[in-house]
C-alpha cells in the first residue's frame, strides 16, 4: 500500500463534537499509548525535541520538556527525524492547522515514537482545537509512525496576526474573543509547563516499561 503524503491535503480533518467538563483555559492533555506496546529497536532510546514557534509560546514548552536531559531543536536547524526514536514535536496553530513549516519536516519522519505539543490562541479543548489536533495526528499516522502523548495549552497571539485579522475583518472584536485573547496572553504559564512535563513523562515512562530509555 502506497503511504499517503504528509502535507495540506491530508489535513481535513472531521468536525468533532464540543467537549464538556474541563474550564476552556486548561491544557488538553492525553496518552495515546497503544496496549502492548513493544519497542521498534534494541537498545537505548534516541530522543530529540523538535519544535517551531512564531511568538515564543511553543519554544517555551519546548524548554520545559528539555530541562537539562534532552537535547533541544529549533525547526530550522533539526536534524534528520531518522536520528531519533522517540521525538517530541511542537508545532503552532495557524488557521486550525499545524504550521506549514512543521508540516514540512513532518514529511520525512516515519516510523517513530511521537509526542505531540502545540500552542495556539484559541481553548485547548474547543472543536477548533480538536479538529487541528485530529488533523495533525492523522498526518503523522499515515507514515506509520505511533503517538503516545498529546498536549495542546493556550498561547499569546502574536499581535501582528491580530492587526491583520482587524484590518480584513475577517474576526469581529466580540467581548467573548476580546476575553479568550486576553486569558491567551497569560499562557502558557507554570500550570502549562507542568501539565507538558507531567504527559511526557508518562511517554517516557510508558516506553521505560519496554526496557527501551536506559
Amino acid at each position: 500500500m502506497t503511504e499517503a503524503p504528509c502535507g495540506p491535503s491530508c489535513l481535513a480533518a472531521p468536525a468533532l463534537p464540543p467537549e464538556a467538563g474541563p474550564q476552556p483555559s486548561r491544557p488538553f492533555v492525553r496518552q495515546l499509548a497503544p496496549d502492548g506496546l513493544s519497542p521498534r529497536r534494541d537498545g537505548p532510546l534516541r530522543i530529540g525535541i523538535v519544535y517551531s514557534s512564531l511568538s515564543g509560546n511553543t519554544r517555551q514548552v519546548a524548554q520545559a520538556l528539555a530541562g537539562q536531559e534532552f537535547p533541544l531543536h529549533q525547526l530550522a536547524e533539526a536534524p534528520c527525524p531518522d536520528n531519533f526514536d522517540l521525538l517530541a514535536l511542537g508545532f503552532w496553530v495557524r488557521r486550525g492547522l499545524p504550521d506549514e513549516r512543521s508540516q514540512r519536516y513532518w514529511e520525512g519522519i516515519r516510523g517513530k515514537d511521537i509526542f505531540l505539543f502545540g500552542t495556539l490562541g484559541a481553548w485547548p479543548h474547543s472543536p477548533h482545537a480538536q479538529r487541528c489536533l485530529a488533523a495533525t495526528r492523522e498526518c503523522l499516522l499515515a507514515n506509520g509512525n505511533r503517538i503516545l502523548g498529546e498536549f495542546l495549552c493556550l498561547g499569546r497571539v502574536n499581535p501582528h496576526a491580530l492587526a491583520a485579522s482587524a484590518r480584513k475583518g475577517t474576526h469581529p472584536m466580540t467581548a467573548t474573543r476580546a476575553a479568550r485573547l486576553a486569558e491567551a496572553a497569560r499562557h502558557p504559564c507554570a500550570g502549562d509547563f507542568a501539565a507538558a512535563r507531567a504527559c511526557w513523562q508518562q511517554t517516557l515512562d510508558i516506553l521505560a516499561g519496554t526496557g527501551r530509555t536506559s
